[in-house]
């Protein structure tokens, strides 16, 4: 089916072109859009992570009564640290980003679930080996967790009064663990 009227105008700006020699050629407006879509990108800086998918990996390991998730913050909180972020900034980010997890996952399985818990941890390194120069792996940090009830009424900014210090009414925050001794 070929598009008619408005949408036939609008896409001849966007499509490709062969020319009378027989190459291809890009139309100016692309051209434009390409390189302001590259400089926007470039100039952007971090970008906030606002869904879960960009949080990284998440697993869901019960459903039904008190759900629980745990969420693999190593990435996240790896960034945090090349940052040099400092201790307070790094926990209030993270259960920030916990908190969007948390919401995401009590919209999911709020039929078949009273309670769900997001417990955050990540990867701890050791000592640089000398024979792979590498950091070793120490074990794992079960650095909080995150809880509310599937059917409470959380504030849809929860993230951002978590990341300004302050915990929403019906969300619970229990520290378990600590961040790494390297983080200021």
């Amino acid at each position: 089916m070929q598009p008619t009227g408005a949408a036939t105008s609008m896409l001849s700006h966007f499509h490709i072109h062969n020319n009378a020699n027989g190459e291809r050629t890009v139309r100016f407006f692309q051209v434009i859009f390409i390189s302001l879509v590259s400089l926007g990108l470039l100039c952007a800086g971090p970008v906030r992570a606002d869904s879960p998918q960009q949080l990284g990996p998440v697993t869901v390991t019960r459903t039904h009564g008190d759900g629980l998730a745990v969420w693999d913050a190593t990435s996240i909180l790896a960034g945090l640290m090349a940052r040099k972020a400092s201790r307070v900034e790094i926990m209030q980010e993270l259960e920030s980003d916990a908190s969007t997890i948390l919401l995401d996952k009590m919209h999911v399985y709020r039929k078949t679930a009273h309670t769900m818990t997001v417990v955050v941890l990540y990867a701890k390194t050791g000592a640089i080996s000398p024979t792979y120069n590498v950091a070793t792996f120490e074990g794992v940090e079960k650095l909080f967790s995150i809880k509310a009830a599937t059917n409470a009424r959380l504030p849809k900014d929860s993230a951002a009064e978590l990341r300004g210090g302050k915990t929403p009414a019906g969300m619970q925050v229990t520290v378990t663990g600590q961040l790494p001794p390297e983080v200021q």
